[in-house]
């Protein structure tokens, strides 16, 4: 008697579940484990390294760390790394060979995030190593700014108007003060002029674009995206300099 071959029917896996019973549980608790890892302070073993070290270093990091750990003991990683940098005093050290690889490599990171900014990725990349680190910072940036889709016209003029924000002026407020303002002069920001702005809704139009029409009750909500750009603007160029 021939048997039918065992079939799950589709509405027995939902979307996106993982087929392996328990699979979905050992990716949370590995998830969980980085989380905890990754809470505290760099140390040279737990943590995150500093933002300014160059991206290779930080994948190193990130891989031999959990690869360690997985493995062996914190005490015996801690031991080890010490050991690495400070051999006894008759010049023996003893490290595992199988793992001699990792803790020099864990060492070389943490001595060049102790050197700092400047020093260390000099250290990393020879002299002017940090000039080299921020050209591709700008580069990135102007990437960035080069594909990231052209706001429409309501968005600019708010970002003009927030740039002169008054100090101890409430952002929202003085965006709706201003735009009324400049509907009234009929003045040009950027190529856009605010056409009127009611109870219900505010039209502009932009010499490059169509017109358009925004609804007053979402300007709060407008304003607030446009300060976050404004701050990201703000950070990435500093970190390019």
């Amino acid at each position: 008697m021939n048997k039918k071959p065992t079939t799950v029917s589709k509405a027995s896996v939902a979307k996106g579940e993982p087929r392996t019973p328990g699979a979905k549980s050992v990716i949370d608790e590995a998830i969980a484990t980085l989380e905890v890892r990754n809470a505290h302070p760099y140390d040279g073993i737990n943590g995150r390294l500093p933002d300014w070290m160059p991206v290779p270093l930080s994948h190193e990091f990130n891989a031999i760390r959990n690869r360690l750990l997985d493995s062996v003991s914190m005490h015996d990683l801690q031991r080890w790394m010490d050991l690495w940098r400070s051999p006894t005093d008759d010049g023996w050290m003893y490290v595992p060979p199988e793992y001699d690889r990792d803790i020099d490599s864990l060492v070389y990171i943490q001595t060049i995030a102790n050197l700092g900014p400047e020093a260390g990725v000099d250290a990393y990349l020879g002299n002017g190593g940090m000039e080299v680190v921020r050209g591709m910072a700008r580069l990135d940036h102007n990437r960035k700014a080069a594909t990231r889709p052209r706001p429409d016209g309501l968005h600019r003029v708010i970002l003009c108007v927030l740039r002169k924000l008054p100090e101890g002026e409430h952002a929202g407020p003085y965006v709706a003060r201003r735009l009324k303002e400049l509907a009234i002069a009929r003045e040009e920001v950027d190529g856009v002029t605010i056409e009127f702005v009611n109870d219900e809704e505010i039209e502009w139009r932009d010499r490059d674009n169509p017109a358009g029409t925004a609804p007053l009750a979402g300007l709060k909500d407008r304003v607030s995206r446009a300060l976050r750009q404004l701050r990201t603007e703000k950070l990435e160029l500093k970190n390019s300099r």
